[in-house]
């Protein structure tokens, strides 16, 4: 879960976007009750490239206000191989993160401006509370079961992209935090 200063700016710049469109595949709802996915959030497609060039495509719970991104995965007793949470910054900024309150570990993931994985703090320790921060400004931090980055082969480098930036760039809708774009 997230604990910044900087969380109040997210709030600013959503309130000021008003009703935002994303790219035509997000989603609100379709949860699953054994994972805790929150029906109520915003989801949105996250598109891993490991090395290998094999992309991984999952669908991401939105962590955008402020109370989101407090609460992150917090109370969840488990999460499934292809659940995920995005907490996009928007602008970047270096974000710290912990596991207060978080009963199962996580790999937290860090992605660079450049949409590239900057960190990537595997199977975390439930309930730490130790900051967990890349010491880099990041576009976005992802979070997955603990392990998951592993298996899917992910390493520091790789390239992410979620919202608009899965979509034809000439199909894109104007840039907001709900469907930034890490540059390429």
């Amino acid at each position: 879960m997230m604990k910044s200063a900087s969380v109040a700016a997210l709030a600013l710049l959503l309130a000021a976007c008003g009703s935002v469109v994303g790219p035509p595949d997000t989603q609100r709802g379709n949860s699953s009750a054994a994972s805790g996915v929150d029906a109520n959030r915003l989801r949105i497609p996250v598109i891993l490239v490991p090395k290998d060039g094999k992309a991984h495509r999952l669908t991401a719970e939105m962590a955008l206000t402020p109370e989101e991104q407090a609460r992150g995965l917090s109370g969840r007793k488990s999460i499934d191989a292809d659940d995920a949470m995005l907490f996009p910054l928007f602008p970047p900024r270096l974000p710290s993160f912990w596991m207060k309150d978080t009963l199962v570990s996580l790999d937290i993931i860090f992605v660079r401006t450049d949409g590239t994985i900057d960190m990537i703090a595997a199977n975390t320790k439930p309930l730490d509370l130790t900051p967990i921060s890349s010491g880099t400004p990041a576009s976005g931090v992802i979070e997955l079961r603990g392990g998951q980055a592993k298996k899917l082969g992910l390493d520091v480098g790789d390239r992410v992209s979620w919202g608009a930036c899965t979509t034809d760039p000439a199909a894109r809708p104007a840039m907001t935090a709900e469907n930034f774009c890490p540059a390429p």
